[in-house]
């Protein structure tokens, strides 16, 4: 029997440093970010596959220059991540005098936050992608009074989702910045 493991690269680093699970595996396979050639092929195959006429701040989208500068603006900020660099894309376009118009994104710059529990329990949505409140009280003990009122928070800031019921999920565009954030505080490893 065959099976295909997904997960991130911190996951999987929990997984190999706490089980054997790396001697099971034939092959480990590790998604590099994209360049800029890339990510800009992907971009405009996206936009091309969509057959929508966009413009750049009025004018037609077909100056390479500016297709240029808004793809350099993508990737510096995404570093190559194509599922961040396709919603940046994605945001980036709307709706000027019934004309589609694509704008220079906004860079995004993630808030200094000093609550250690926002940082434990955004550290296992990292890890889990998704958790029920009965995972989270399994992994922390039921006892605790803070889960809720941490998790109402997080969902408030926009950072998790709940999707049915108690089954929490890290935002897809913040999940990003919240991995650069950890590893900034040194909590995942680069």
């Amino acid at each position: 029997h065959y099976f295909l493991l997904d997960s991130n690269i911190y996951s999987f680093d929990v997984m190999r440093k706490t089980t054997h699970v790396e001697n099971s595996l034939l092959a480990t396979v590790i998604m590099s970010p994209l360049n800029k050639e890339q990510l800009q092929h992907v971009i405009l195959t996206r936009h091309h596959t969509a057959g929508v006429d966009l413009a750049f701040d009025e004018d037609q989208f077909s100056n390479n220059k500016k297709i240029n500068s808004i793809i350099t603006t993508i990737h510096e900020e995404c570093n190559g991540n194509i599922g961040l660099a396709l919603n940046t894309w994605l945001s980036s376009i709307a709706m000027l005098n019934d004309k589609l118009v694509v704008k220079k994104p906004s860079l995004v710059r993630f808030p200094s936050l000093d609550d250690p529990q926002w940082k434990l329990l955004l550290y296992h949505f990292i890890l889990h992608h998704k958790l029920s409140t009965r995972h989270i009280q399994e992994l922390f003990g039921s006892h605790h009074d803070w889960i809720q009122t941490t998790l109402d928070e997080l969902e408030k800031s926009g950072l998790i989702t709940c999707q049915s019921g108690k089954m929490y999920k890290l935002d897809v565009v913040a999940k990003y910045y919240v991995e650069k954030w950890l590893q900034d505080l040194k909590i995942l490893n680069e």
